[in-house]
């Protein structure tokens, strides 16, 4: 899948505001009766928009991880790992590791709205507050999906993803 997204990291001494193209290639799909397990490579590159110590940084950043995902119709797993390396020097690494786990209340067909309720925990190199814990909702409908969330330190969570 190809992917265009916009990610904002607050670190301590710096920030990231990077947009970017990236592809979500699926290297392993595991499909049984009723459950399937994928395992994805993230990759791309992206334009860090973002500042150092006040100063402006601006150049270019690899988009980097791996993204392994199991589920059912009631069940939802997820861990995924991004790294986001300057593209001419390998001293400045952010990166993050994120854990999901979410329930669905009922069983919904492909036509009906799906909802889910997921609790996020990340963990972001360099960031003071660690790890985040976001509850969240997730929903489904057709071939688009949309999660909405508030960490308990007061970051906003706002995802979505249109499958054409």
């Amino acid at each position: 899948a190809l992917a265009a997204s916009y990610t904002r990291l607050e670190m301590t001494n710096s920030s990231i505001e990077m947009p970017s193209l990236h592809a979500n290639i699926l290297i392993k799909r595991w499909n049984k009766i009723g459950s399937q397990a994928n395992l994805y490579a993230l990759t791309g590159v992206g334009y860090d928009l973002g500042q150092t110590n006040s100063h402006w940084t601006k150049h270019l950043r690899a988009y980097t991880g791996l993204q392994f995902d199991y589920e059912t119709q009631r069940i939802y797993t997820a861990l995924i790992t991004r790294a986001f390396p300057q593209i001419n020097s390998i001293q400045n690494l952010p990166f993050s590791g994120r854990y999901r786990f979410g329930i669905a209340p009922y069983i919904a067909n492909y036509d009906e709205l799906q909802i889910w309720f997921v609790g996020q925990v990340e963990y972001m190199s360099d960031m003071e507050q660690q790890p985040l814990f976001t509850p969240m909702l997730r929903f489904f409908y057709r071939t688009v999906l949309w999660e909405t969330g508030v960490s308990l330190n007061g970051v906003y969570w706002f995802q979505m993803m249109a499958h054409f």
